[in-house]
């Protein structure tokens, strides 16, 4: 039983792996990261509007969404392999660069860190750092 299990998983990934060397092989789509999809309906609105931005300036391409939540639940081993350096990555914006939200922070460290050699291009933000040993840190 434990074995069909993790045969079963295997197949999985195996899937999951074809299907995601596939959709990001191309270079019709742009990322946007970093979306929130908390309790903060600004925060859907900003989500929205820059989905729309995207869609008027780049009508070609397709629009992939990586919400905030799922951000940290990626396989950062297959995407570094299979998203081509010649797509664009959006960051969202809003009031969460600084240690007040270091979560959505952290995101966008992330994405800087992870894809050095790719476009980048960060939404208008509120950058603010505390007045404490964190924010100074930071």
């Amino acid at each position: 039983m434990v074995q069909n299990l993790r045969n079963l998983v295997r197949l999985f990934r195996t899937i999951k792996f074809i299907w995601v060397n596939k959709l990001w092989k191309y270079e019709d789509y742009i990322l946007l990261i970093g979306t929130e999809d908390f309790g903060n309906l600004g925060d859907h609105q900003i989500a929205e509007s820059e989905i729309e931005f995207i869609k008027y300036y780049f009508k070609e391409k397709r629009v992939v969404e990586i919400a905030a939540s799922r951000f940290y639940r990626l396989n950062w081993g297959i995407l570094n392999k299979v998203i081509n350096k010649k797509i664009i990555i959006f960051v969202t914006g809003g009031g969460n660069w600084g240690n007040d939200y270091i979560y959505a922070h952290n995101i966008k460290r992330k994405i800087i860190k992870e894809f050095p050699y790719h476009c980048k291009i960060v939404f208008p933000v509120t950058i603010n750092y505390t007045d404490d040993e964190m924010g100074k840190e930071e």
